[in-house]
């Protein structure tokens, strides 16, 4: 019984580094399907769908919000 239970948290670890993994091969896939297929027939559209080729590559810009915002300009 007490073996199973200290087995348990590396068990754990197991499983959530393999989803890890197995999430950045999606990631992966899911850049390459945008990158090669979607982004190349969204700018097909540029000429005939000018709003919405501008609001898809808005809406593909990546917001990092873990990242600290721009100081504010010095006070004059």
């Amino acid at each position: 019984m007490v073996r199973e239970q200290s087995g348990a948290p590396r068990s754990r670890k197991n499983v959530r580094s393999s989803t890890t993994a197995e999430l950045k091969g999606l990631f992966t896939q899911a850049n390459i399907l945008l990158h090669e297929t979607l982004d190349p027939l969204v700018r097909l559209q540029k000429r005939t769908q000018p709003a919405f080729v501008e609001a898809y590559n808005r809406a593909r810009l990546v917001v990092d919000v873990a990242a600290p915002s721009a100081p504010d300009a010095p006070a004059a």
